[in-house]
């Protein structure tokens, strides 16, 4: 049988295999998920704006790792970038990098929503 995957690329079998196959905790986690990447955006978005490397680096950590949690690599590369220069102190590309990763969340919120749907 073929994994199902949704255009953004969410493995929502391989989610589930993830949490042994319990349909409760994965809508747990990808609720949870949705109602706080917004904060933890916000945060990366004024650390930019603020110049605040460490919670830049701190915040698109977070994302980055949540985000990887979803098989969404991609998006998951483009916060580790953002940790990345955030560690280092490198914030003249963090503008474009946020745009892009902010973005692929836009793109990847209803891909969860819709695994929230497929599981109930």
């Amino acid at each position: 049988m073929q994994d199902e995957k949704t255009t953004s690329g969410v493995d929502r079998d391989g989610l589930l295999r993830l949490v042994g196959g319990d349909v409760t905790l994965l809508r747990t986690i990808v609720k949870t998920f949705l109602k706080e990447y917004k904060v933890f955006l916000a945060s990366v978005e004024k650390a930019i704006s603020d110049s605040d490397h460490h919670t830049l680096e701190r915040a698109a950590h977070t994302l980055a790792g949540s985000v990887s949690y979803f098989g969404t690599e991609q998006t998951a590369v483009l916060f580790q970038e953002l940790e990345r220069m955030g560690r280092e102190g490198i914030m003249h590309q963090a503008e474009e990098k946020y745009a892009l990763a902010k973005e692929a969340l836009e793109r990847l919120e209803p891909e969860l929503a819709k695994v929230i749907e497929d599981i109930a």
